[in-house]
């Protein structure tokens, strides 16, 4: 999204990418875009017609074997999306002539260099392979493990995730039983979404996502027997996503099926490759700077849990955010000020917002078992951080950065 504002407002981009096209293009699987996001993608003329958008309005927190609903509400300003249908349509908003896109290009140092009398800075990167690029700013959108964030290091949640993708089609096919049942008691998928939460430390995010008859998007938050360490081991904490291993599938069916409605454990079982994610957030920074002509967006700048789906949209916005300080200051500490200034604070409270709804549903923070939690005390719990997101409210921007 940076690189297409970018180049709207005339710059010359290099697009540093780690990664092949192939895994790029294969990665992810279900996210959320807020009213916000989806204005700022048709304001920077992005052609959103392949995305394929289902609301998400319906929203219900249930105990997962009574289904007694916490909490619900009709109105989160949320649709479903398939990160690769997001990919691929920014992909395509890339201009040839303005946009350079590297693969297999890991950066692994930068510094910013004085050059000649009278000349200004610029910024050196050095990639992995040797190479050296030079431009006018650096941004750093390079994830949670970000090299350009540097400390501080991620902040581990004390849990991991698991997730998976599986087609209605196949679930109908498969078991009509559990085609059925599934429809039954999540009747709102496709115009909703559904946490269910257990007292053993789990909880489960279910969203359709897709044209058609379409994907269940799934995700099962699980806290291991150690909280201190990574599920994963990941040691260097470079890496927060994993392929399972078959013994690792087979825990992972037992355990689904042991907490939560026959249905669901049955589309967990019949989806192939779920994957691993450990998750992590961090410490809030200080500043979204890291020197005079570099700056952060998205999860390096402010590594998110992600469970009220804000880390796709902070990404977005702070984005949107940056291009408009340079539209108006130019490139300099005036526009990096300006920007810094909007989005520290804000991104800082959604990260902490998310990361107490995340040990609420895990049961870490929980007051007493959820089936003992009445109403009201679950409104309070619950409620306020999908308010904190809803338009108008914590991130619908402020000064030069909100949208005409």
């Amino acid at each position: 999204v940076t690189a297409v504002g970018l180049q709207k407002l005339g710059f010359n981009v290099t697009l540093f990418e780690s990664s092949s096209s192939a895994e790029a293009a294969g990665r992810g699987a279900g996210i959320g875009l807020d009213a916000e996001s989806l204005r700022i993608l048709t304001q920077l003329e992005i052609d959103m017609t392949s995305i394929h958008l289902l609301p998400m309005h319906e929203l219900q927190e249930r105990t997962a074997k009574t289904r007694r609903v916490l909490h619900q509400c009709s109105d989160w300003p949320y649709h479903s999306a398939h990160w690769g249908d997001l990919y691929h349509t920014l992909l395509k908003a890339l201009n040839s002539e303005r946009c350079t896109l590297l693969h297999h290009a890991k950066v692994v140092a930068f510094e910013e260099v004085v050059n000649g009398i009278g000349e200004p800075k610029t910024v050196q990167v050095t990639l992995e392979d040797g190479r050296t690029y030079h431009g006018c700013m650096l941004v750093g959108a390079d994830g949670a493990a970000s090299h350009t964030r540097g400390e501080p290091t991620l902040r581990y949640s004390g849990y991991y995730a698991w997730r998976g993708l599986v087609s209605f089609s196949d679930l109908k096919m498969k078991d009509v039983d559990c085609f059925n049942q599934m429809q039954q008691q999540y009747p709102n998928l496709g115009s909703g979404i559904y946490f269910d939460v257990t007292d053993t430390g789990s909880h489960t995010v279910l969203y359709k996502i897709g044209d058609g008859e379409g994907l269940l998007n799934w995700v099962v938050y699980m806290t291991p027997p150690d909280p201190s360490t990574p599920f994963l081991q990941s040691a260097t904490k470079k890496r927060t996503v994993g392929q399972a291993t078959a013994d690792q599938i087979q825990e992972l069916r037992s355990q689904v099926a042991n907490d939560y409605p026959a249905a669901f454990a049955t589309a967990v079982a019949l989806t192939e490759h779920p994957f691993l994610n450990d998750i992590y957030d961090s410490i809030p920074l200080t500043s979204m700077r890291r020197g005079e002509l570099t700056v952060l967006v998205g999860d390096a700048g402010h590594p998110c849990t992600p469970h009220i789906a804000m880390g796709t949209n902070m990404a977005i916005q702070d984005a949107w955010c940056l291009v408009q300080s340079l539209d108006k200051f130019g490139v300099g500490a005036t526009a990096f000020d300006a920007y810094d200034s909007d989005r520290l604070q804000r991104t800082q409270r959604v990260v902490e917002w998310s990361r107490n709804v995340g040990r609420v549903r895990q049961a870490i923070t929980a007051p007493c078992p959820f089936d003992c939690i009445d109403g009201e005390t679950a409104q309070q719990l619950l409620a306020q951080p999908h308010e904190c997101v809803s338009e108008g409210g914590l991130l619908a921007g402020a000064g030069g950065c909100k949208p005409d």
